[in-house]
């Protein structure tokens, strides 16, 4: 760990639990600052005066649950990183966090001071590498997603993850239909507003942790982290319906695109890089788009 202080917020309804989750933290290293509360109105208060690297909370906090905790931090436009500590070994629990927008989700019988310091440290890298994914200027000019070197970047730190906590993850290959049309007949300014305009599309219709890439020339990239196949395929469908509904004026024309869309799912029983689960995705899209095979997102398993 560096010597940089890390703010932690401990929510947890039972005194000795969070007491004993910062005393876990603070003998892994004394760079941890640790403040404690007992339910989410507290954190709420504590949040309003002060920031967090990141919180700690036990699902169950009485009345309230850490998804009430994580959805009242999302609406007050904060972005912090949730770690769930919770009595409750129970794996559909730890996924309904994780797609709630918590980054991990740990029993308390399994942690160790080592350990959640451990965790804690991953969760706050991954968040470091997002933070430089939007802030750094490595996006694409034109549409403004992240560019592919940092895209991979990210990817391999979500595959890792994926890999050691049993976590499904996604990759979707969206591949415009029309651009090479578009730009013989209306020319590139007319194909850069259809990028422009899909790119934009997509955003809005993806979640907040999602990643979105332009991968190549007619190409863009969703990594999408803790999502099964079944779930991709879903936001894939969404996807496609939506770049579907364009309709883009440009001079006196109205222009329209569609695209084909690979889904590749992370399997848990074996590890995978960025490049192979990349691949499977392009395989797919390709396949859909050289068949003609607009109406689905063919998924497959790498």
């Amino acid at each position: 760990m560096t010597d940089t202080v890390c703010n932690v917020l401990i929510v947890d309804d039972q005194p000795m639990d969070r007491h004993v989750l910062a005393r876990q933290l603070t003998r892994a290293s004394s760079h941890y600052n640790c403040s404690l509360t007992a339910n989410v109105e507290e954190a709420i208060e504590l949040l309003e005066e002060q920031s967090f690297d990141i919180c700690l909370t036990d699902f169950h906090l009485g009345d309230a649950t850490a998804l009430d905790l994580i959805h009242r931090v999302q609406s007050m436009g904060i972005r912090m990183p949730f770690l769930v500590v919770t009595g409750d070994d129970n794996e559909e629990l730890g996924l309904e966090v994780i797609k709630a927008g918590a980054d991990d989700f740990f029993p308390k019988s399994e942690l160790s001071s080592g350990l959640l310091s451990r965790t804690v440290q991953h969760i706050l890298i991954r968040h470091r590498a997002i933070r430089e994914l939007k802030q750094e200027a490595t996006e694409d000019w034109l549409t403004a997603t992240a560019s592919r070197r940092h895209f991979e970047k990210v990817a391999a730190i979500e595959l890792t993850r994926a890999y050691e906590r049993q976590l499904p993850i996604s990759i979707l290959l969206v591949d415009l239909d029309n651009l090479k049309i578009i730009n013989d007949e209306y020319g590139h300014e007319a194909g850069d507003l259809i990028l422009k305009s899909v790119s934009s599309t997509l955003r809005k219709a993806l979640r907040q942790t999602d990643v979105l890439s332009r991968w190549g020339g007619d190409e863009f990239c969703v990594l999408l982290d803790s999502t099964e196949q079944s779930d991709a395929e879903v936001v894939a469908e969404k996807l496609r319906e939506a770049v579907d509904a364009l309709s883009i004026e440009y001079e006196k024309s109205t222009l329209t695109t569609s695209v084909s869309i690979g889904v590749a799912s992370y399997p848990n029983h074996r590890r995978v890089d960025v490049a192979e689960i990349f691949r499977a995705a392009q395989r797919t899209a390709r396949y859909i788009k050289q068949n003609q095979m607009v109406e689905i997102a063919f998924a497959m398993r790498c």
